[in-house]
């Protein structure tokens, strides 16, 4: 494993593990509830024909999914890393990955503009969506499982039904591409991260923007909302990471220490923690009350 290697994914899940992409590989850290203990790797899972450009846990935690670059998703049993199925149809690399609520099916989304809807226990593709005019770079499903969005190059968000694949709405604001979306905790409202270095909060049932974040002097790379629907973490290529107020907008804090862009946010389960991973090799965990960073991974 190339310890040199970027962080260009990252998702902290059930129990707080820490899941991180390196390369070809996917290193699973974990951490005590209460005070960081930095364990040694749980599992390391090659097989990757290429880098690893998306992971995400199934909702109970015993299942991950990874996209690559190689044009396939995967999915791996994440307690001992053996491979459980192979996901091919994607004719370009496969940039996003996300579980629906229910754990029974996975959406990806592809360089090649697609997104693919997969049942994650017999491995079977359930249908494919073309809308999109460019490179799909994030997908996420509603909390209820009925919605998936995606956000795109062609700097749309769009919204699906998730049982039909029918499209619901094209949602158009962003100057740049979309590299992120997330939901709100509660279904009525998403959040996207562009590269006009804009984050922009959406109400579902109308498709009307909401507000706009503003502030990263570059690229919003990666988004995360806390379990609590408090808080939005975005994570920049200008090096910082910002914690936002979802109700009002209000920027509450800035994380800085990071050597370069950050790629990846995440908040755990309890939201008392966010993670952030960046083009610095780096893992920085902060406290999210205070943005106080309390640990590295690896270990410095």
């Amino acid at each position: 494993m190339n310890r040199d290697s970027l962080i260009g994914e990252l998702r902290v899940v059930v129990g707080d593990l820490y899941v991180l992409t390196e390369k070809e590989d996917v290193v699973v850290y974990e951490q005590d509830g209460s005070i960081f203990q930095v364990m040694p790797e749980i599992v390391v899972i090659p097989g990757n024909a290429d880098e690893v450009a998306a992971v995400a846990f199934s909702p109970d935690g015993r299942r991950l999914a990874t996209g690559s670059l190689d044009g396939t998703a995967r999915l791996w049993e994440a307690t001992t890393g053996a491979g459980l199925h192979t996901l091919a149809g994607h004719t370009g690399p496969v940039t996003a990955v996300a579980f629906g609520p229910d754990g029974r099916w996975l959406a990806s989304g592809s360089w090649d503009g697609m997104i693919k809807f997969w049942d994650t226990e017999s491995g079977k593709e359930l249908r494919s969506l073309r809308e999109h005019g460019n490179s799909v770079q994030a997908v996420a499903a509603s909390p209820d499982g009925s919605l998936v969005a995606s956000g795109s190059w062609d700097r749309t968000v769009r919204l699906w039904y998730a049982a039909t694949g029918r499209e619901l709405e094209a949602i158009v604001g962003h100057k740049g591409p979309v590299a992120s979306v997330a939901f709100s905790p509660d279904g009525r409202r998403l959040v996207s991260g562009s590269w006009d270095r804009t984050v922009k909060i959406w109400e579902i049932e109308t498709g009307e923007e909401v507000r706009t974040l503003g502030g990263h002097a570059d690229s919003v790379q990666s988004l995360s909302i806390s379990p609590d629907g408090l808080w939005v973490g975005s994570a920049s290529a200008d090096g910082t990471v910002r914690i936002w107020e979802l109700e009002s907008g209000r920027e509450a804090r800035v994380l800085r220490g990071h050597g370069g862009p950050v790629l990846a946010v995440s908040f755990s389960p309890t939201g008392r923690w966010i993670a952030t991973g960046g083009y610095d090799t780096t893992v920085r965990i902060w406290e999210t009350a205070t943005g106080r960073e309390v640990r590295r991974l690896p270990p410095q």
